[in-house]
């Protein structure tokens, strides 16, 4: 399920340093605007009162421009074409492909699969296997184990 995918990925890019050592997932984060004045920093603490980490403060406060960004820009390309290679979803990165613009092909991937339509149909389905999707015993072909995975599956994807 590509929805999952995309929250995983988030997390996945967080792990991945780039060409300055920093965290990729400041290619996808939502603001791309670096603030002119830094805020004050937490007692006791390297980083700011906004932000838990250093990790967050360096994700937040780095610069989408110039050609550290550029080269990150283009390995997030590769490793979301990598990873959604086979996928229906790999036609949302399509546009991006000639530049390698993977914080654009990551925000069309969200926009694509994580609209609110995309989630009520995901509800629906889900809604549809927890209270409709009954097990008699008769069908040997579908065993109480299978039963509770798809039951399980369905409640997680709710979640």
């Amino acid at each position: 399920m590509i929805q999952k995918f995309l929250y995983q990925f988030t997390t996945y890019f967080r792990e991945i340093l780039g060409v300055s050592k920093i965290a990729l997932s400041y290619v996808i984060q939502e603001n791309a605007v670096v603030p002119l004045v830094l805020p004050d920093l937490k007692a006791n603490r390297p980083w700011t009162i906004e932000h838990n980490s250093t990790i967050e403060e360096l994700v937040t406060f780095s610069s989408c421009a110039g050609s550290a960004f550029d080269a990150d820009n283009a390995r997030v390309y590769n490793l979301l074409v990598s990873h959604l290679a086979g996928t229906a979803a790999l036609g949302s990165t399509s546009r991006w492909q000639k530049s390698h613009n993977g914080r654009g092909a990551y925000l069309d991937l969200m926009m694509h699969n994580l609209s609110s339509a995309k989630w009520e149909k995901t509800i629906a389905i889900t809604e549809k296997v927890l209270n409709e999707r009954k097990r008699n015993g008769e069908n040997t072909r579908y065993p109480l184990r299978i039963h509770m995975a798809r039951h399980r599956k369905a409640y997680n994807d709710l979640l």
